[in-house]
């Protein structure tokens, strides 16, 4: 057995017949193995080494696209739910008056089918792109030039907070949830940090549609755009800029009141 580097030549010799020159022609060629055997081999391992980074690159990008957002959810009822327990509590009030012999009283009818309105109005998905808005039933308040299309224009600019943009949504809702009764929400967008709330008045549920959009401006500073309207009536008698202020008003005390760290 002759062995030259990666190649083996097997020599075999039978009955001392087999030349010199046979000899000489399986040793160029062992020779040429054993060039294109170093060149072959490496490339191998390469291209080994190549296919188990892409495979590794691929699973760890597989892995990361494959994590889930991380989604902000309010903490407040959904306005369809709000809807439904609503016309429950109603056909319910009717059945047991029914059931003692009692005649319902038919206006108790009146606050379901007004805040169900919100199943075909809803609010606002964008603040920016708004081109009208009623000048004796809404509010809006937002950061200068944000909403320019809008007739009537914005009312005031919105003030800075300094605090991030998420920590600023994060007041918000907390404020919202602590001060503003019967509000629920209707959509949220976290990619454009854009929300829709409904509040409803006590007695007949009448809703009022609010859009709020929260705006970073730097790392440690951020506003926002609101915008409140009512669905039904020419006039609100100032609801929704009441709301507006009172609403901004708790904000700046709640983030006022908390600790810089």
């Amino acid at each position: 057995m002759l062995r030259f580097g990666m190649g083996f030549v097997s020599v075999s010799v039978h009955n001392n017949v087999l030349g010199s020159s046979w000899m000489h022609s399986h040793v160029i060629q062992s020779g040429l193995n054993r060039t294109s055997s170093r060149n072959f081999f490496p490339k191998s391992r390469k291209s080994r080494a190549h296919n188990l980074i892409t495979l590794s690159s691929s699973d760890s990008e597989t892995t990361t696209s494959s994590a889930p957002p991380k989604n902000f959810t309010p903490k407040l009822k959904s306005d369809d739910r709000y809807i439904a327990e609503l016309f429950v509590a109603c056909f319910g009030i009717f059945a047991i008056s029914s059931a003692l012999g009692i005649k319902p009283p038919l206006p108790l009818l009146a606050p379901p089918l007004l805040s169900a309105g919100t199943l075909i109005k809803k609010p606002a998905k964008s603040i920016s792109e708004l081109k009208s808005r009623g000048s004796m039933n809404s509010e809006l308040i937002t950061p200068e030039n944000f909403a320019p299309q809008c007739s009537p224009p914005p009312s005031k600019v919105s003030p800075v907070y300094n605090v991030t943009v998420e920590n600023l949504r994060d007041k918000f809702f907390e404020t919202v949830k602590d001060n503003a009764q019967r509000t629920v929400i209707s959509f949220a967008d976290d990619e454009t940090m854009t929300y829709g709330l409904i509040q409803r008045s006590l007695l007949l549920q009448f809703p009022d549609l609010i859009t709020v959009q929260f705006i970073k401006i730097d790392e440690n500073s951020s506003t926002l755009a609101i915008y409140s309207q009512s669905i039904y009536g020419a006039g609100d008698l100032g609801v929704n800029a009441n709301r507006v202020e009172n609403w901004l008003s708790l904000l700046k005390q709640k983030i006022d009141s908390t600790p810089k760290n």
